[in-house]
């Protein structure tokens, strides 16, 4: 079965067919697995005519794969047999495959149903499988339908090869007994390299009509060597072709020294020599955009053996590059092809439709036009400004201590090189400064969502720091400035300017902070929290690195903490197994289990909140009671939640849940307890946690605070899954809504959450993040001793403060009703009537794989904000 296909949607498919019996030639299944099967693969002096007829020389002469078996039973023929065979030259490898079909009729009706389209489930499709090296575990895959039409998959490292489709030549043809297929591989399009064998991993393989109603599950798939019930994708149950040729003039490797993005002004190639000789020819890069003319760049190279050399081609790369195919070639001194490779991308993010407005005299010398969204609205590369979202003035209200976020985008109307960004000090009340070094300036960066490898989605992810732009034409770039007030912060209003100044000129940007004459509420007991495992890589796991984590989450609203470092050490004389708290292995945060409390304290996490001790569900009752005595005896060290079991809403998962809570329970009463948990989970053991983590239905409310427990929730989505709007709604209003005490995300970071188009997972270990790349979890990016925020990240900090924010008005109010004027106690009325307001419209966002990215049903929380801060306003007066 193809890898490129979700083996459930088929399995739901041959289930539910009827299938009939099968009229085959049985024979008896040894016990023992068959040994692989053997190919040798006959050079040829006349290559093939691609024409799916099968009447040339070089066929007649081939040895053939014969004798294919069904899918669960090697000895077991198909009744539609299949021939397969194989002949090369000095340029190509060919395949031919002869297919027989019992039913003609029948077979050419369904083909017609996919109607010229690649569908793997009608007609007849064959799966070409070559694992270069024979190292049993990589393999390039080529499947040809019988209509003409194919598809591809690849090794997860092999970028170049993404085009191969086009270099491939097929032809199909209907006969009256069947089909056949002939293909011709360019040797230089298998990106060989030195360790390819000359026995290659190889295999035939077939996939009948899965709408033919006589056949079954075996029916349905067919095998040279047979992959015994396992998926066609499976290279150590693959057969052997024998290749007898000399293929080093292939051995190149081939890369970009990176992806080409919009704005550069160069495109970079690294290729190294691996032939094993010296190398004298010519490098070609074909830039083919999805419209308009070809770019065609070339360079004499010339490399000894084993060198690598950086070609640059200056080219600026504009928004429509971006989708353009990369298409090289490697010729040699005699016109020989020694590489072929081709790379592009299919970009599917959402754009706007409409036109942008035309640009003024300014804007026309300067080259761009400035406008501005809420930042709960996405802004990608494709955005348009409309009239009405031209801004010259930016502005913002906060309270002291608060970071506050504003944010503005440049539509460029013509490529923009070099723009320096630089903000200056805010002046305000009798020369009162905020200093420009309180501004953070960021550039809102992107990662790519793969359906395939071919296709991706933007999505807003990282804020890199920012101070050079280079802009392309009709390339919307985000810009995001995070502003600090300082605790002794004069109130009232700020100004000062943001300078955009580039070789055409400057635009500035006046700068409006209000700084609010009240001060914002604390969160009062919320247990708000980021999941955080740590990450194993030397730089990310020292006792700097940690405070550092500490007080970003600190900084970001962060009350709670999840642990994951071990207590557990062994006396070396007895092997015995006792709690050490202050001399365990570092392995999760480079700090001991008493170093990283001490952190927490003195950072003011779990100041009036618990924390959580995630590792206590793999220790045993009495270990956990010995550690929370511990906990207890030590100096101000925070409470501690024993995390008992995860997710337990299994009847084996709530079964081992209860022996011990039970336990616990008796030999400590005291110690508190939790885990993630729903409505079942609730009803058989809610009694015996502390804290609920999940519980947000009406009925999980009820009964957890009828028990005199707290609840607490958290979100587990994927990063390309949900929105600013959705994390700064779930940590605010949804959290109000509900009167949660506790808000959480999976999670801070993952040390192995990095993938590429090919799905292929990195660690942190030598890695740096580019758009290409998709962060599978995680809210923030390590790199280079730096913490580097995502949209999500900075909008959880919203979502907090607007929850702070309602909090101060409901504190108001309350107050504020106890006045002896009528005025005073309507004001307080109106203000409480507001929290109801905004409270009623908020969504259930516990369906966040509904509102994850729904940014448009989470309301306009500026809006909101700006009337929580005028209630409060009108109250003080």
């Amino acid at each position: 079965m193809s890898s490129l296909t979700i083996k459930g949607l088929y399995l739901s498919l041959l289930i539910t067919l009827i299938a009939s019996p099968l009229l085959t030639c049985e024979a008896v299944e040894s016990d023992q697995p068959p040994a692989a099967r053997k190919l040798i693969a006959t050079r040829s002096e006349t290559p093939p005519v691609i024409d799916g007829r099968l009447d040339d020389d070089c066929w007649q002469q081939s040895a053939e794969a014969r004798d294919f078996s069904v899918f669960q039973y090697s000895q077991q023929l198909h009744p539609e047999q299949t021939i397969g065979r194989v002949c090369f030259d000095d340029d190509n490898i060919y395949i031919s495959m002869e297919c027989t079909v019992n039913e003609i009729d029948k077979f050419k009706a369904r083909l017609a149903v996919a109607n010229g389209k690649y569908k793997y489930s009608h007609g007849g499709v064959i799966e070409v499988f070559v694992d270069l090296n024979r190292d049993k575990k990589t393999f390039q895959q080529y499947l040809l339908h019988a209509n003409g039409t194919s598809a591809i998959s690849l090794p997860e490292n092999d970028l170049f090869g993404i085009l191969n489709e086009d270099y491939l030549i097929s032809q199909s043809q209907i006969t009256d007994k069947g089909f056949n297929i002939e293909m011709s591989f360019p040797l230089a399009m298998l990106h060989l390299q030195p360790d390819t064998a000359e026995v290659w991993g190889f295999n035939l393989n077939r996939v009948h009509d899965l709408y033919d109603e006589r056949h079954d599950r075996n029916g349905f798939f067919s095998s040279w060597n047979s992959t015994q019930a396992m998926a066609f994708g499976t290279p150590e149950l693959f057969g052997e072709l024998v290749v007898n040729a000399d293929f080093s003039r292939f051995y190149w490797e081939v890369d970009f020294v990176r992806e080409p993005q919009a704005g550069d002004a160069k495109v970079q190639l690294l290729i190294k020599n691996k032939t094993g000789r010296k190398f004298s020819g010519r490098l070609t890069l074909d830039l083919v955009p999805p419209q308009g003319k070809t770019a065609t760049y070339t360079k004499n190279v010339s490399l000894t053996p084993g060198q690598a050399e950086t070609v640059s081609f200056k080219h600026f790369v504009s928004a429509e590059d971006v989708e353009a195919q990369y298409r090289i070639k490697i010729t040699d001194q005699q016109g020989q092809v020694c590489y072929l490779g081709g790379t592009q991308k299919r970009d599917t993010t959402p754009g706007d439709s409409w036109a942008a407005p035309s640009p003024n005299a300014d804007q026309q010398k300067t080259g761009f036009i400035v406008f501005r969204r809420p930042f709960s609205q996405p802004v990608l590369y494709k955005a348009v400004p409309k009239s009405n979202e031209i801004v010259s003035e930016l502005s913002l209200s906060a309270c002291r201590g608060e970071f506050e976020p504003v944010n503005f985008s440049l539509y460029p109307i013509q490529d923009v090189r070099s723009l320096n960004v630089t903000v200056g000090d805010l002046i305000g009340p009798d020369g009162a400064v905020i200093p420009r070094s309180a501004i953070d300036v960021r550039k809102v960066m992107w990662q790519s969502d793969w359906a395939n490898v071919r296709t991706f989605e933007a999505k807003e992810h990282l804020l890199r720091r920012c101070d050079v732009l280079s802009l392309a034409a009709r390339r919307t770039q985000r810009l995001y400035l995070n502003i600090r007030i300082p605790q002794d912060a004069t109130a009232g209003e700020y100004l000062g300017k943001i300078d955009l100044t580039s070789a055409q000129g400057t635009t500035s940007l006046t700068l409006n902070v209000q700084v609010l004459p009240f001060e914002l509420s604390a969160a009062d007991g919320m247990g708000y929290f980021m999941y955080y495992p740590g990450v194993k890589h030397k730089m990310f796991s020292t006792p700097e690195f940690f405070r550092k984590t500490v007080v970003d989450m600190r900084e970001h609203g962060m009350t709670s903490f999840t642990i994951y470092n071990w207590i557990k050490s062994k006396d070396p004389q007895t092997g015995k197994e006792f709690v050490d708290v202050d001399n365990n292995a570092r392995d999760s945060y480079g700090v001991t289990y008493a170093e990283m409390m001490d952190i927490l304290r003195n950072e003011g996490i779990g100041d009036g909140v618990p924390i959580m001790d995630v590792f206590s569900m793999h220790y045993g009752p009495e270990m956990i009671v010995e550690l929370d005595k511990i906990c207890r005896s030590r100096d101000n060290w925070p409470e501690v939640l024993f995390y008992i079991n995860d997710e337990i809403s299994y009847d084996e998962r709530i079964a081992a849940a209860r022996k011990v809570l039970e336990k616990i329970k008796k030999l400590a009463p005291n110690i508190k307890t939790t885990t993630a948990m729903g409505p079942k989970g609730a009803k058989a053991l809610g009694h015996l946690y502390d804290v609920w983590i999940g519980a947000t239905t009406p009925e999980m409310l009820e009964e957890c605070r009828s028990m005199g427990k707290s609840p607490w929730t958290y979100s587990c989505r994927e990063t390309v899954d949900v929105s600013p709007a959705f994390e700064r709604a779930f940590f605010g209003k949804f959290a109000w809504q509900l009167g949660l005490r506790g808000v959480g995300l999976w999670s801070y970071t993952e040390d192995d959450s990095f993938f590429n188009r090919f799905n292929r997972k990195h660690k942190y270990e030598g890695f740096k993040f580019s758009s290409e790349w998709k962060q599978y979890y995680g809210h923030v990016l390590f790199e280079e001793d730096e913490i580097i925020p995502t949209v999500t990240w900075e909008a959880v900090r919203e979502g907090i403060d607007d929850y702070r924010y309602m909090l101060t008005l409901k504190k108001h109010a309350d107050k504020a009703l106890d006045s002896d004027k009528e005025s005073v106690r309507q004001a307080a009325r109106n203000g409480l009537k507001l929290l109801k307001d905004i409270s009623a419209a908020v969504p259930y966002l516990s369906d966040d794989k509904i509102y994850g990215r729904a940014w448009q049903e989470m309301g306009d929380m500026d809006g909101e904000r700006t009337r929580v801060i005028n209630a409060i306003l009108e109250l003080q007066k």
